[in-house]
């Protein structure tokens, strides 16, 4: 049985997130779109992504940053920055 792709995106442009949103979906993905870092870290300690993809400026602390919270929370996701 195939399991459905999960992954975060953390962006704060709302076009662009809405972009990503609408084209991933077309690959039946579960997604989990968050505004700022630590809600996304948050967020992914129970949503358990496969993938994310991390805009490199966001509010409440930058891409990189959390990056490492994400590997953190949820160590087996590709992180994408």
């Amino acid at each position: 049985m195939h399991q459905t792709p999960k992954i975060s995106i953390l962006e704060d442009d709302p076009c662009l997130s809405r972009y990503l949103v609408i084209r991933l979906g077309q690959k039946e993905c579960e997604m989990a779109v968050e505004h700022n870092g630590e809600e996304a870290i948050q967020r992914a300690a129970s949503f358990q992504p496969d993938a994310a993809l991390v805009g490199f400026v966001v509010p409440g602390m930058d891409g990189s940053t959390t990056g490492v919270g994400l590997l953190k929370v949820s160590p087996h996701a590709d992180v994408t920055i």
